[in-house]
């Protein structure tokens, strides 16, 4: 597996040594980088992974099926891009 790819349960359900090795791998300290504006982003206070945005120096929370994102969160440490949908592979059916 490649090591850059993370498990969708592994992000989810991060243990304090899991969020340790995740970081050193994948996460983007926000005092290195911001995400860009309207860009859907992975973002973690070390505790809690949560999917949404950075707009106009707010962490905010996505809802599905809403427009706008809502619930601010403050102390955001690490951010990551979503990982690339998966495509389905043609030639193995």
């Amino acid at each position: 597996m490649n090591k850059n790819l993370i498990d969708v349960n592994e992000t989810l359900h991060l243990t304090s040594n899991g969020l340790s090795e995740l970081l050193k791998r994948c996460w983007i300290s926000v005092k290195d980088k911001l995400p860009e504006k309207y860009c859907i982003v992975l973002f973690t206070d070390s505790e809690n992974v949560f999917a949404g945005e950075f707009l106009d120096g707010n962490w905010l929370i996505s809802e599905p099926n809403n427009e706008s994102p809502s619930f601010p969160i403050k102390e955001i440490k690490y951010w990551m891009p979503l990982p690339t949908s998966p495509t389905e592979d043609t030639n193995n059916e």
